[in-house]
């Protein structure tokens, strides 16, 4: 089981899946850039992915 949320900003776009077995993929696609940067993230809690959602955004201002 997974769920996925994509956030869109003028300057680019991420999209995660959370995956309920503990971990996440993140990826950040920044226009003009033809590979988007991803990340593999392994969770220890529920809470740990408040974190990593909100660094990612973050990097879209």
């Amino acid at each position: 089981m997974s769920l996925g949320v994509r956030v869109y900003s003028e300057a680019a776009e991420t999209e995660f899946v959370l995956y309920a077995g503990g971990w996440t993929d993140v990826s950040v696609i920044h226009p003009g850039i033809d590979e988007p940067a991803s990340e593999y993230v392994e969770l220890e809690d529920v809470e740990e992915f408040g974190s990593v959602l909100d660094r990612v955004v973050g990097l879209l201002a």
